[in-house]
């Protein structure tokens, strides 16, 4: 079975808001649906990553998948769809692809005590999820810990050469690559727009005529807002990888 796997790595209750936008996205589910099938997996991959949780989950799913996934990177492989691309058994890259590299970040607020907790949080962070890579390339631990600090972009022919990946791809010039880099909205604006979505009298008339992109304008006004302003009262955001 073939998945096309593009866009933001999010969770699966947070899929939702990626739906209301047409807007892609790579979730835990998508993987569960697939695999029901008892197929082979091959998975076109182009992702600028997301969240921390939704990437070790989708890892570590494809790791126990008792059937052979071939993973193909088309574009962009970053962040966490670089550690889901550590799952495959076989890992095929475009001549034009690119696999990418780095350290978990997140956003939270507090007094010293705080920032120090969060960063070796981060640290361990970034031991465990370089297992994955370590496990795909034989390299030393300490080496990839490196190249994450760096944050380190591979090339296909980088790739290749360090284990990351174990073909390139021949290139189909019937198929168009799209590289997308997309944005992890924070929990603060998922809320508020599950709040406008409950509010919004409309959606629960049976016969009202809703006006779908109106209410989208509505929502992107919020998260311009959101964007425009330190988040406050924010004690801790989901780590983004």
């Amino acid at each position: 079975m073939q998945i096309n796997a593009n866009g933001v790595v999010t969770s699966n209750n947070q899929a939702w808001v990626y739906d209301l936008f047409n807007s892609d996205y790579i979730c835990p589910r998508m993987i569960d649906e697939a695999m029901k099938t008892g197929e082979d997996l091959e998975i076109n991959i182009n992702s600028g990553g997301g969240l921390v949780s939704a990437g070790q989950e989708i890892y570590s799913k494809l790791l126990k998948y008792n059937r052979k996934v071939t993973i193909n990177v088309t574009g962009v492989a970053a962040s966490s769809a670089s550690l889901i691309v550590m799952a495959g058994d076989e890992v095929n890259i475009s001549p034009v692809g690119q696999i990418m590299i780095h350290n978990v970040s997140s956003l939270t607020q507090g007094d010293y005590r705080a920032m120090d907790k969060l960063s070796e949080t981060l640290k361990i962070f970034n031991d465990s999820l370089a297992n994955a890579y370590v496990k795909k390339t034989g390299k030393d631990k300490t080496e990839i810990l490196n190249m994450m600090d760096k944050e380190t972009w591979l090339t296909a022919d980088k790739a290749l050469e360090l284990g990351f990946a174990d073909n390139i791809l021949t290139v189909d010039n019937s198929v168009q690559y799209v590289a997308s880099a997309t944005t992890v909205l924070p929990d603060s604006m998922i809320a508020k727009i599950k709040e406008l979505v409950d509010e919004n009298k409309m959606l629960k008339e049976e016969n009202a005529k809703f006006d779908l992109e109106g209410f989208k304008q509505d929502v992107l006004s919020v998260i311009k807002q959101k964007q425009s302003k330190e988040t406050k009262n924010e004690t801790f955001t989901p780590f983004i990888f």
